[in-house]
């Protein structure tokens, strides 16, 4: 009679299921080495790709539009995203870094010419990290307001996804703001002891249908076209370590019809 009372008190704590654990977040853009999030000092911001699937994020003007005193000032008419700002502090004053690389100061001539900061698309991204306040100690004078970490996917993140050898991520999206029609796809394979990972994306779109011109005018018709890709190879030595290589490439082309310049001077007058 005890044998049958305890066999199912025993079968039954077997079969309770047991809540998987969450593990906390970690950064590493606050002190250059991984640690909790909760143990950081500073005020920092993780968004993972699965946040950036989740809002649709479409660029990086998207993927911070949540973000407490952080934003990625854009240029509608012609130079598009320029970078990103924090609490009101943008250009050269925020520190930017790719999969741990430096990105190179934006330049511009007036309203004439602006070589931009904004150089990834979100569709490569695996995760981003934001620091606000200076950080001048760890990152030099140009982290004056801060610090924005940008992580690109990995092969071994894509093939995870897929459990084999080959891996596949492909969307297509629309903006009616612009009229612009984006498509990007994502593949990754493994052979022996080398990752490969291939990105393309290509966006095409038209002048923002708003009112910005004086007078209610809309804006002046243009059309743009713009292309990136990204190519990263890694491979496991083994005991040596793992090596990668990363290559990415962008391209934007916008062709306008300054109709603004016709009663007056126009903005690159």
């Amino acid at each position: 009679m005890l044998t049958s009372l305890i066999l199912p008190l025993a079968l039954g704590l077997a079969l309770t299921p047991v809540e998987p654990q969450k593990m906390d977040a970690v950064i590493s853009v606050a002190s250059r080495s991984a640690q909790p999030a909760r143990e950081v000092a500073g005020t920092v911001s993780l968004i993972e790709r699965e946040r950036l699937d989740q809002t649709l994020a479409q660029n990086l003007a998207d993927a911070v539009r949540y973000e407490p005193g952080v934003s990625a000032p854009e240029d509608a008419s012609r130079f598009g995203i320029q970078g990103f700002a924090i609490r009101g502090l943008s250009g050269n004053r925020v520190g930017m870094e790719i999969d741990g690389v430096p990105v190179a100061d934006g330049f511009a001539i007036g309203s004439f010419s602006n070589a931009s900061r904004g150089v990834i698309e979100t569709a490569f991204l695996s995760r981003m990290e934001m620091l606000r306040g200076p950080a001048s100690t760890l990152y030099g004078s140009d982290a004056l307001a801060g610090v924005v970490s940008l992580r690109t996917l990995t092969p071994q993140e894509l093939l995870a996804a897929s459990g084999q050898d080959i891996g596949l991520r492909a969307e297509t999206n629309a903006l009616s703001r612009d009229g612009s029609v984006a498509f990007n796809g994502l593949s990754a394979w493994k052979a022996g002891t080398f990752d490969v990972l291939a990105g393309v994306v290509r966006r095409t779109g038209n002048e923002r249908e708003n009112r910005p011109r004086p007078g209610g005018l809309s804006s002046n018709p243009a059309d743009r076209h713009e292309r990136s890709e990204l190519l990263k190879l890694s491979f496991d030595g083994a005991g040596m370590g793992r090596f990668g290589l990363m290559l990415d490439r962008s391209f934007a082309r916008v062709e306008t019809d300054v109709q603004s310049l016709v009663h007056g001077p126009g903005q690159y007058a």
